[in-house]
């Protein structure tokens, strides 16, 4: 009787060891399971995308008042009114915009337009001196055959382009991802990797940091870090700037008409970025858009990702072994709420818990928690259930 007894603990602590030992394994896989759904494509990566969004949205950090060393300069259709055509913006005036601008004192200057075919000659000439000609230093948006369309020809008058003038080039690329299963959101949340097949290694923001001598973040990769006034929109960070309507060049374009006076004080001294706001063209969703889902130019993402780089901002992604190892003790953890604990509210406190948790994370460190984290949790505490309903695991705790 007595060695019976003595050997009542220790079967009780092996069986505890075992179903410890099950819930981990089976944490584990169902782990690889989740994770393996939620790469892109796969099942589970449109709510987790979802969530992730709204954890951007809500934790982006929010500033006072608009940046003193960025300015944003718009051509919309309104400033070519009485131009012939809207595509390819006019070479004379950018030529003309670049003169300007370098004479107000302008840091560096950001071309966000793509030139890989001729217009007329003698404005392309006008452009590329201007260019040259200016102390400023001049980054100029280029693509590389990630580009649908593009061909050797546009690539070799792009590089001659860069080689007459002597800008600096940056990729005006943002990361795009395939999927098997559905089309894309086309939401912009991270900047573009580096393409082992281009020539052009540097993005446009980056570029534009470098030669303007910020400091910079060369780490500040991946996941863009958005900065939004007190009313959650993106638009009014920085200074905003359109050209005005105007006389093409030839007739009445004198640098005031293009860039008055009034306001040269606005480029002096910062980094301006030149582009196109068309409402057909260049548009883009971003985690921001969950306030309005309103689009915005590809310039202003450009410009957040250059103040991203310039302050040393990062949002950060656990890797995937962190990830892997979250989701595999949630799951376990799950199991095992679910034998030991049949009061759901415990369940639910702990699930919120886990939440909030990831938001303080988020909040502090700049962290994405995934969202899968919730799920692992709810699957393992489901399964921990289940095997306490069918085997009468709790019944057979009471007992012994």
């Amino acid at each position: 009787m007595t060695s019976q007894q003595d050997t009542e603990p220790t079967r009780r602590l092996a069986i505890r060891g075992l179903v410890g030992l099950a819930a981990l394994v089976f944490g584990v896989l169902a782990a690889l399971a989740i994770q393996h759904h939620t790469k892109p494509g796969n099942l589970l990566h449109a709510p987790d995308k979802w969530l992730m969004d709204w954890q951007i949205f809500v934790l982006s950090e929010r500033v006072d008042a608009q940046r003193d060393d960025l300015t944003v300069l718009y051509i919309s259709g309104e400033s070519l009114e009485e131009y012939a055509s809207l595509s390819p913006i006019d070479r004379g005036l950018l030529a003309a915009l670049v003169r300007r601008i370098d004479a107000s004192g302008a840091r560096a200057i950001g071309l966000d337009f793509i030139i890989d075919r001729p217009s007329t000659a003698r404005k392309d000439a006008m452009l590329a001196r201007a260019i040259r000609d200016v102390k400023t230093p001049v980054v100029l948006g280029v693509i590389d055959i990630r580009s649908r369309g593009i061909g050797p020809a546009d690539l070799d008058f792009q590089q001659t382009f860069l080689d007459d003038s002597g800008a600096v080039p940056g990729h005006i690329y943002f990361q795009r991802t395939e999927y098997r299963l559905h089309l894309g959101d086309d939401v912009v949340r991270t900047q573009a990797r580096s393409s082992a097949s281009s020539a052009y290694k540097t993005s446009f923001a980056h570029a534009l940091a470098a030669v303007s001598g910020a400091k910079g973040c060369d780490a500040c990769t991946g996941l863009v870090a958005w900065l939004k006034r007190d009313d959650g929109s993106i638009k009014d960070v920085f200074t905003t700037l359109t050209v005005p309507r105007h006389a093409p060049l030839g007739a009445r374009l004198t640098p005031e008409v293009i860039l008055p006076d009034a306001l040269t004080h606005l480029v002096k001294d910062r980094i301006v970025l030149i582009g196109g706001n068309f409402p057909d063209r260049d548009q883009h969703l971003t985690p921001m858009s969950l306030r309005d889902g309103d689009t915005v130019p590809g310039l202003l993402i450009h410009a957040q990702i250059l103040a991203q780089v310039i302050d040393g901002r990062q949002v950060q992604q656990l890797s995937r072994m962190a990830i892997l190892v979250s989701l595999s003790v949630a799951t376990a953890a799950g199991v095992l709420f679910g034998l030991y604990f049949s009061r759901l509210w415990i369940d639910v406190v702990v699930g919120i818990g886990v939440f909030i948790v990831g938001v303080v994370v988020m909040n502090g460190y700049m962290i994405i928690v995934p969202s899968t984290i919730l799920l692992a949790w709810a699957v393992g505490l489901t399964v921990g259930y289940l095997i306490a309903w069918l085997s009468g695991f709790r019944q057979m705790r009471t007992k012994n």
